[in-house]
Parts: C-alpha cells; sequence; structure tokens
C-alpha cells in the first residue's frame, strides 16, 4: 500500500486529516503509530479547529520534516533550500485545491467549516471533501520522494 492509500485509510478510520497524512509517512520513518498520532494531533482542524492551515498540508510538512529536516540549524543555506521545498509542497497543494486555509476548503464543499469535530458517520463521509485533500497533500509528498517537486 503505497502512503497517500495509507492516508486516505487513516483518515476513514477516523484520524484528522493531519494525522492521517503524517501517520502514513511517519511510520516508515520508524515513529510508532501512537507517537505519530500523538505528535500530529493538534494540527487538524486546521489547527485545533480554528480552521486555518489545512490539516493535511501541515500533515505534509511534519512528514517532509522527517524526511528532509535533518540538517544543521546553523546552516543558512541548508535551512533555505529546506525552506523552498517546504514552500513548493504548500503551493503544489494550493494548485491543485486553490487554497491552503481549512475554513476556505470546506466552504467550497458548502461544509460548516465550525470548531468543534463532527462525529465521523457515514453522512459525514459523504459529504466531506477532507479525504481527497488528504490524499492529495500524501501524493504530492509522494511526487516530492520521486524528486518530481
Amino acid at each position: 500500500m503505497t502512503p497517500s492509500e495509507r492516508a486516505v485509510n487513516n483518515f476513514y478510520s477516523g484520524m484528522n486529516c493531519a494525522q492521517s497524512v503524517f501517520t502514513a509517512f511517519a511510520v516508515d520513518q520508524g515513529i510508532s503509530e501512537a507517537d505519530a498520532l500523538r505528535i500530529s494531533a493538534a494540527m487538524g482542524g486546521g489547527m485545533g479547529g480554528l480552521r486555518e492551515k489545512c490539516g493535511a498540508v501541515t500533515g505534509m510538512f511534519m512528514a517532509a520534516s522527517l524526511l528532509w529536516g535533518n540538517y544543521d540549524p546553523t546552516d543558512s543555506a541548508a535551512k533555505k533550500a529546506f525552506y523552498a521545498k517546504i514552500a513548493r509542497l504548500n503551493y503544489a497543494f494550493e494548485d491543485q485545491f486553490d487554497t491552503t486555509i481549512c475554513r476556505e476548503l470546506l466552504e467550497k464543499a458548502d461544509c460548516e467549516a465550525k470548531a468543534q469535530p463532527s462525529e465521523r458517520t457515514d453522512a459525514y463521509y459523504k459529504k466531506r471533501p477532507c479525504a481527497k485533500f488528504v490524499e492529495g497533500a500524501a501524493k504530492i509528498l509522494e511526487k516530492a520522494l520521486e524528486d518530481k517537486i
């Protein structure tokens, strides 16, 4: 199973968007699922329900940090290169979905952007567009792993 397939399965198992993407990649980097869930828990709902930066994007950034963030913090060139990679990931998501802001993504799908998490029901999964954002973010990161972003 690819990381993007795992990410979608994670979302349908009840994980938030950030947990879904981050965990799909973190387990391959030696982080336990339990630790990955805990590390990324606050990022769901657009940063703790604030509906700001999409959790799928945040999870993608966190996974990118595991993959490429191991540089000397005093190395300005390495930090600059890493930040440029993060920007490319962000712009790839924006190119696909027009925004990286959770509330805007939900509003475009006529979903209420409330602070409290919704109960995960069949109706939730049918209406909510989040699985496609989770899949999109994970696929962008897969492409980056192939040096295509």
